[in-house]
């Protein structure tokens, strides 16, 4: 399942990958569907396992520039049984517009190896982290 159109387009022609587009209205700034629409199919799903990502992390809050797109990542966060955030380390310390979870509500932060030892510590106080 997924509201971002580029991720559709990079795994549309994969034939082990079952995919299900979320539509709604279009973000043409990140390809991704939000709104209503979005939300009502999202809420129908189960969802095992969900990867998303963010703009900043601080003080244990994740957040991103919109509300719609924050909204649809709660959603999708809180109908899964394992969560992911995927960010790499220029989004710890920083916050942005609409905060739409906690880093002690997710299983782990998926980030680059090369993160830097008081960044690895402000996460690893709420989650854990895999490189």
């Amino acid at each position: 399942m997924t509201n971002s159109l580029s991720a559709f387009s990079l795994l549309e022609a994969r034939e082990d990958c079952e995919l299900c587009p979320v539509g709604g209205m279009y973000r043409r700034r990140t390809a991704a569907f939000v709104g209503p629409m979005a939300e009502d199919t999202l809420r129908a799903l189960g969802i095992d396992t969900a990867f998303i990502g963010a703009n900043g992390i601080l003080d244990g809050d994740v957040s991103t520039s919109n509300m719609d797109e924050g909204r649809i990542q709660q959603l999708a966060f809180s109908k899964a049984d394992s969560r992911y955030l995927i960010a790499d380390s220029s989004k710890i310390g920083k916050r942005d517009f609409y905060t739409f979870c906690r880093l002690d509500s997710l299983d782990a932060v998926v980030c680059e190896p090369s993160i830097a030892a008081e960044d690895r510590a402000a996460i690893e106080e709420h989650t854990q982290i895999i490189c």
